[in-house]
């Protein structure tokens, strides 16, 4: 806080940082896949949809680091409270068909929900949702999380310090 830096800038580095780290870790599965004989059908529109999902989760994880904390492990706490059970409701592990109306109310306003059926048509072609819809509500969720990082960073900043 003592460099001339504007805090957007911090804020947009941390972010960048977990981008890179998210963006290396999905390189992982995606490698292990092509290695077994996987095929991608839409190779450009899955790379742009991890893109997209990096760069939301990232936000995300910086929204999560909001409330002013010198305990690392409250952040942790808050973030696993709300990320643990979006997993099981996404339709990674069961269709979203399948899901209650409860569940699939709580699927479709996850962002994972949109990057699995991407990935689900991209991999084995078929999906719940056209691609743009998917695409267009990554993007919504990824402006969404980064104005509200930004700005609700800017208002608990003076608290940290």
């Amino acid at each position: 806080m003592a460099c001339p830096v504007r805090l957007e800038t911090i804020i947009v580095g941390d972010i960048l940082a977990s981008f890179a780290f998210g963006i290396g870790i999905s390189l992982v599965p995606i490698a292990l896949g092509l290695f077994m004989g996987i095929s991608i059908s839409s190779p450009l529109i899955l790379a742009l949809a991890i893109i997209l999902a990096a760069l939301c989760f990232a936000s995300l994880g910086s929204a999560f680091s909001i409330p002013p904390t010198n305990v690392p492990a409250t952040v942790n706490m808050i973030a696993s409270v709300v990320k643990f059970p979006v997993v099981f409701v996404s339709g990674i592990f069961i269709a979203l068909d399948e899901l209650p109306a409860w569940g699939q109310a709580i699927a479709y306003i996850s962002p994972l929900t949109y990057f699995t059926d991407v990935a689900r048509n991209c991999i084995q072609g078929r999906g719940h949702l056209p691609l743009a819809v998917d695409l267009a509500v990554l993007i919504g969720f990824t402006v969404l999380f980064l104005l509200l990082a930004t700005r609700l960073h800017q208002r608990t900043m003076p608290r940290r310090i």
